[in-house]
């Protein structure tokens, strides 16, 4: 079954921070950890979207507010961190007319070294509360990957489930 909220989640943030204009600079010659490019924005989202529960199709409008950052550590590291969280979200069933309160946070962490090594983890909770007798869903993901500087994967999780009911 399509799940639009899902790749929305899953990969807005990701795509917003790199389209985002960052400055770019010289890499830093005195080794010294430096201060993080910092974005902090809001995207307006009106979709139609399906629930995972009930099969229904519902209107979605939510603002995600996004902040972003980037630091250099200096040593030839780098760190991301996205978190992004849903305000004022609500959807409305196509069907019934019931409508639900939708929040949502997402966090992201990458660091990596010029040398190759990477650690990426994503976590996310996704609600969407019934305002009425209707069941809610509570969707949760976990990624994880740890990937040394020669490829070799040392850690992988993913995990995610959907709950439905009161």
């Amino acid at each position: 079954m399509p799940r639009p909220w899902l790749s929305l989640i899953l990969f807005a943030p990701l795509a917003f921070s790199i389209s985002c204009d960052t400055p770019t600079q010289v890499a830093n010659p005195t080794n010294r950890l430096e201060a993080a490019v910092v974005r902090n924005d809001i995207l307006h989202f009106d979709n139609v979207a399906t629930n995972d529960c009930t099969g229904e199709q519902f209107d979605v409008v939510a603002d995600f507010h996004f902040v972003t950052a980037v630091t250099s550590d200096g040593a030839g590291g780098f760190h991301y961190d996205s978190h992004t969280n849903t305000i004022d979200a609500k959807a409305t069933s196509l069907l019934t007319g019931i409508q639900y309160v939708v929040p949502a946070t997402t966090q992201k962490d990458f660091n990596g070294t010029v040398a190759g090594g990477t650690v990426i983890t994503q976590e996310i909770t996704f609600l969407m509360m019934s305002q009425g007798s209707a069941p809610n869903e509570v969707a949760t993901i976990l990624a994880h990957v740890t990937v040394n500087p020669d490829g070799t994967t040392t850690s992988s999780v993913d995990h995610f489930t959907i709950r439905c009911g009161p």
